[in-house]
């Protein structure tokens, strides 16, 4: 019997000790993308104000996150799809490592250009992601 109460608790102790190690891995493999989409609008020629900020926020903006191995090609069954909300800001947890950003076209937009992020453990990587009207050149 005594036995047993020793395994039991040498058991019980190893648990309480390798949990918050296994949670911490856990979290340490982890970081978070976090940004915004937008798409490009037309300026006036000249613009009368003199300046033209051509990017404009873009909600219910969607797009693909996928993970990319060391020789920067992209691992098949990674792709994740994010959409923006409606103030055009996203933020998604994503394993450590680099990703490839993917615009994907629209009703009024055609994509966008395809752009590289990495992933640090613990940190939030900002990026923006951009879209192009129909009618934008590229």
């Amino acid at each position: 019997m005594r036995l047993a109460v020793v395994i039991c608790s040498a058991t019980l102790v190893s648990l309480v000790v390798l949990a918050p190690a296994t949670a911490a891995a856990r979290h340490a493999a982890t970081g978070t993308l976090a940004g915004r989409t937008q798409i490009g609008t037309s300026c006036p020629v000249p613009p009368a104000s003199g300046t033209c900020d051509s990017w404009q926020p873009l909600p219910h903006a969607t797009f693909t996150v996928t993970r990319l191995n060391s020789a920067g090609r992209e691992i098949a069954g990674t792709t994740r799809t994010v959409k923006s909300n409606s103030r055009a800001a996203f933020r998604v947890v994503l394993r450590v490592g680099s990703y490839l950003v993917k615009p994907i076209p629209g009703a009024a937009t055609r994509g966008g250009t395809p752009h590289r992020v990495h992933i640090a453990a613990g940190a939030t990587t900002k990026t923006t992601v951009r879209f192009l009207t129909r009618s934008q050149p590229a």
